[in-house]
């Protein structure tokens, strides 16, 4: 019953996350391009715009140049949060736990993940705790913001919940949306585990609503920026 109560609030934060994105994607590229942006671009041309965008990505360049610490912090934020992605898909069965040498199995299936479920949630608790003491930033912070910090700390907290708190020997599969299972060796603890589906279910269909939409938006900001370098300038970034 609790799983596939859990089953369809997925399903319907992913139905709510794809028109949310369609929704934005079809409003950026609605929105009108003049001068330089309408210039036609090669081959050539768009593999440099893209390649410059990938290094955005990739090493938060911007990031780094309005202030390195932040950078730093907000760098090794999202690598946590990449690396905490790629453990889940092990769960879905994107990859096994035989492609590790079973040595350092433990090590890499329980001890890596707590840490960085750790490190992730000390640096958002940290770059919360930054934004509420500078009175200016305090001051900026919106109830979107607020509701996208809640979201994401709950979950991450219940995550970590379900890894520290006791948990059943049986196996636990369930069946996310039809074709897509998510299976653990163990059952964890249960409410830890409902309070984490519903609050990452939740940031799922906000994501195209909240702060964090930055992810998708930087990446056109960035490919049109380049694009009018190279068109105005001949050159790609610096």
């Amino acid at each position: 019953m609790l799983l596939g109560v859990l089953s369809a609030t997925a399903q319907a934060s992913i139905a709510i996350f794809l028109l949310g994105m369609a929704y934005r994607l079809l409003r950026w590229a609605s929105s009108p391009l003049k001068g330089a942006h309408s210039t036609p671009l090669g081959l050539s041309g768009w593999a440099k715009v893209a390649w410059n965008v990938l290094l955005d990505l990739a090493f938060m360049r911007k990031a780094f140049r309005s202030n390195p610490t932040l950078g730093a912090a907000t760098w090794f934020m999202h690598l946590s949060v990449l690396a905490i992605l790629l453990g889940h898909m092990r769960a879905f069965g994107v990859w096994s736990a035989e492609a590790i040498p079973p040595s350092i199995r433990w090590i890499a299936l329980g001890l890596v993940p707590t840490l960085l479920g750790l490190i992730l949630m000390a640096l958002l608790l940290g770059l919360l705790a930054r934004r509420l003491a500078r009175p200016m930033l305090r001051g900026l912070l919106s109830p979107r913001d607020a509701l996208f910090y809640a979201l994401l700390l709950v979950g991450v907290a219940a995550g970590l919940s379900m890894r520290l708190l006791p948990h059943a020997d049986a196996p636990l599969h369930w069946e996310v949306a039809p074709g897509i299972v998510l299976s653990l060796e163990h059952t964890p603890n249960i409410a830890a585990f409902t309070i984490h589906v519903v609050a990452m279910s939740a940031l799922l269909a906000y994501l195209p609503f909240s702060p964090l939409i930055h992810v998708v938006s930087g990446i056109a900001s960035s490919a049109i920026y380049y694009r009018w370098r190279l068109v105005v300038h001949g050159g790609g970034a610096r």
